[in-house]
């Protein structure tokens, strides 16, 4: 199971963050995918970084509003998020993506 889309939820991000630590981007890069690794690839990787605390704005699954956001970046930093695309996104490489 993927949890969606085969990159996850959104606050599993923060959870792995806060219980694992984040390791550097040398150790582990972006990959953009999940598919066919594993977190034992990245076992020797020490953690950096962890984060202290995970929270959702406005509640679980209330979408917040932009001032929600703007005042949990100012007093909390950092907010990771999901959001849902039209089909065409999928061909996305660069530039700006039209919403038409």
């Amino acid at each position: 199971m993927t949890e969606g889309c085969q990159g996850g939820w959104a606050i599993f991000n923060s959870l792995f963050a806060m219980h694992g630590g984040v390791p550097t981007e040398e150790c582990a890069p972006y990959k953009g995918v999940t598919k066919g690794h594993k977190c034992s690839d990245y076992a020797h990787c020490e953690p950096q970084t962890k984060i202290m605390d995970v929270r959702y704005i406005n509640g679980y699954n209330f979408n917040p509003t932009e001032l929600q956001i703007r005042k949990e970046l100012m007093m909390n930093g950092p907010v990771t998020t999901e959001f849902l695309v039209k089909r065409d996104f999928y061909l996305y490489q660069s530039g700006i993506l039209s919403q038409d």
